[in-house]
């Protein structure tokens, strides 16, 4: 989830083995983020490298973070979102991963609950009663 102003684009074919990229342009600064999906089953799991070319980091396998999005229905109308990461090449590179998700969960968390509300809110008949 990004911003329209940013231009996110994701370029996979999803194929375990193939690249991921990731592009678009945030705070004056256009970036290309690129890895390798490691794993994918869809509506379940999604694992892949990532290396950020904001970074500046060296294109080296020290330099890739490892992201995973771990999807776990719980109940009829509920599902657990787990992600993880792993490999941070250093701690301010950590740091702003951190800031940036713990925002994206907050909005992902409220699109969630208010369509919740939506499909539980009744619907009023034509006398204006509940059905």
């Amino acid at each position: 989830m990004a911003e329209p102003e940013m231009g996110v684009e994701i370029f996979t074919d999803w194929k375990v083995g193939g690249p991921i990229i990731v592009t678009g342009h945030h705070n004056n600064v256009d970036f290309e983020n690129k890895g390798t999906v490691l794993q994918f089953e869809p509506n379940s799991i999604l694992r892949y490298s990532h290396l950020s070319s904001i970074s500046r980091l060296p294109d080296r396998a020290e330099s890739y973070t490892v992201i995973e999005f771990w999807l776990v229905r719980t109940a009829e109308n509920s599902t657990s979102l787990t992600i993880r990461t792993f490999n941070f090449p250093s701690e301010s590179i950590f740091k702003h991963w951190e800031f940036y998700w713990r925002v994206t969960i907050e909005v992902v968390k409220q699109f969630i609950e208010s369509s919740q509300q939506q499909t539980t809110v009744p619907i009023p008949s034509k006398s204006g009663l509940a059905a």
